[in-house]
This record gives structure tokens, sequence and C-alpha cells, in this order.
């Protein structure tokens, strides 16, 4: 009995620790006042998440992990896109008889982190248009997969990857109550949305090598990704 109490501390500790690791990497570098942006894949991470935390922690739930990025001050958002593939996991997806995304889950999210509109019309705004933005966004997209068949062609960037990248580069010129965004952070394992950042924020070698030249550099900064993995 005592081992196995032993093993669940030490499951618990290793799973606090990855918790605390996130909040650091996404508070590094990105001053007081952050927006957060979710996709649906972190969402399903993080109900993995919960589910491995309750086996040490019966009581854990989903409010006392999306809480602690309040606590460090950042404000999370979902897009309207993101908001309705989130939904639809909830209602048509199941793993071992529980749904995919807990109600607890979505009462948070749409609580709490469907204000990309609230912010958006509450905000100032300096820097590149809307319509400059998407532009962007759509040759980043295609930039970032031009040699990659399959994630290029066969699994295409959908939409609400495209309005979530969209949303997200929008934010970083945007005062909020007076106040500068100081950083953007999204939350994602797909790497539609890490490969098109490291396109769109001129980090990526294979473009700067094989694409600068023709079509310039983008330009954007105070936004990265963070894998939900």
């Amino acid at each position: 009995m005592a081992e196995k109490t032993t093993k669940l501390l030490r499951i618990e500790g290793y799973l606090g620790r990855k918790e605390a690791e996130l909040i650091r990497k996404i508070s590094e570098g990105a001053g007081d006042n952050q927006l957060v942006f979710l996709d649906t894949g972190a969402v399903i991470d993080f109900e993995r998440y919960f589910e491995r935390r309750r086996l040490v922690e019966p009581n854990y739930r989903p409010r006392d992990f999306y809480g602690k990025f309040l606590e460090a001050g950042m404000k999370l958002v979902v897009t309207p896109g993101m908001l309705g593939e989130i939904s639809r996991h909830h209602e048509q997806h199941s793993i071992n008889g529980r749904r995919e995304i807990s109600g607890e889950t979505i009462g948070i999210i749409f609580r709490d982190m469907g204000n990309l509109v609230h912010i958006l019309q509450h905000g100032q705004h300096k820097g590149k248009s809307i319509d400059e933005i998407e532009y962007d966004v759509y040759w980043a997209t295609r930039l970032a997969f031009q040699e990659d068949y399959k994630k290029g062609c066969k699994d295409c960037i959908s939409d609400e990857d495209k309005e979530l990248l969209t949303s997200a580069l929008w934010a970083t010129g945007l005062e909020v109550n007076g106040k500068e965004v100081t950083g953007v952070t999204i939350i994602s394992p797909d790497s539609h949305i890490s490969r098109s950042i490291y396109v769109l924020t001129d980090q990526s070698p294979d473009f700067k090598e094989k694409y600068e030249e023709l079509y310039g550099e983008f330009k954007y900064q105070n936004v990265k990704v963070i894998s939900s993995r």
C-alpha cells in the first residue's frame, strides 16, 4: 500500500510540474497583458490531462486547471470557429463512455473564453488591417506546407485554423482598456498552426532560404505557439 501511495505521489508531482511548465512557457517574455488562444486540439489534450490527474486527485476539476491561467493574469480566448468545433466534439465524440470534452469544460469555455468579440469591440487597434492579415495568413499557410503533400494537400488547414491565426495576429496590435497587449500565445498541438506562425514571424529556415526573396518578410512579432502535449 505504501509503495502504491509513493507511486501516486510521484505521478501527482509529475503532472503538477507539467502544469507549472506550461504556465512558465506562456509567461516567458510575454509581458503583463497577455492573450492566450486555445484551439480544439488543446482543449481535447487538456481533457486527457484531467483524466490522468483524477487518478491521483479524484476531486480535480477543469476549473482548477483553467483557473491557474487566470490567476497568472492571462486572458483565455476561444474564437467563434473554435467554439463551434469544440461544441461538436462535446456533442458527437466520446471516449470509453465519457464525452471527449466534458460539460464542465464547455461551460467554462463559453462563459469565460468566448469573449473574442468583446475584446475586439472594446480594444483600439494599430498595425495591419484585418484584410491584410487575412491575406498574409492565406499565403503563409500555403508556403508553410509548399513541399508537404500530406499537410498541404490531403490534410489542408481548416477555415477555423485560419480564423484562429488571423485573430491571434490581429490581437498583437490591440490595446484593451487603454493597455497594450504585450504578448499573444496560441496553445495547439497542430503543425498547421505552429508552422504557419513560424513563417509569419519569419522564423522558418525553409521559408527564408527558398521564398523570402520572392515574398518578402511578414514581420509579425509578439506571437508564439506552445504545444499542448
